[in-house]
């Protein structure tokens, strides 16, 4: 079996037009990267919601939470002082009151936390990690001391 040799192809230009229109080429630039950035975005976006959600809700759970632990010590402080363990109600007036405040700046940072954005909601929940294991090692500390 032979194989039939073609002739090769010869292409002859007989004009060749240089001239470039760089506001067309410069629009049809600016026009794919506005494409590929959509469709990026589109990507990134499906990847990160289940994360952003997570990590949105864990945030809120550890500010929330904060605001229930100061609303356990205002709690705390009368029942020692309706008991009798604390004589002084000017302190328990004053303590009452800051604990007040931080369980209310503590919820609305809870609450602001599920409108953040995705970068930001990676950060405070990196930095929510770091301070939780800050406190543990502290605990363990004071626990080895005594």
């Amino acid at each position: 079996m032979s194989r039939k040799q073609q002739p090769p192809t010869i292409n002859r230009i007989d004009q060749l037009n240089l001239e470039i229109d760089y506001d067309k080429l410069a629009e049809a630039i600016v026009k794919a990267q506005k494409n590929a950035d959509i469709v990026e975005e589109k990507q990134r976006r499906g990847k990160t919601r289940f994360r952003k959600a997570l990590f949105g809700n864990i945030n809120g759970t550890v500010y929330h939470g904060m605001a229930l632990l100061m609303c356990a010590l205002v709690v705390g402080i009368w029942v020692n002082y309706a008991n009798g363990t604390t004589t002084s109600l000017l302190s328990s007036v004053v303590f009452s009151v800051l604990f007040i405040i931080i369980a209310f700046v503590m919820f609305m940072c809870g609450q602001e936390t599920f409108n953040d954005n995705y970068e930001t909601t990676v950060t405070l929940f990196n930095t929510n990690l770091s301070t939780v294991a800050l406190i543990v090692a502290v605990i363990a500390l004071v626990k080895e001391l005594t």
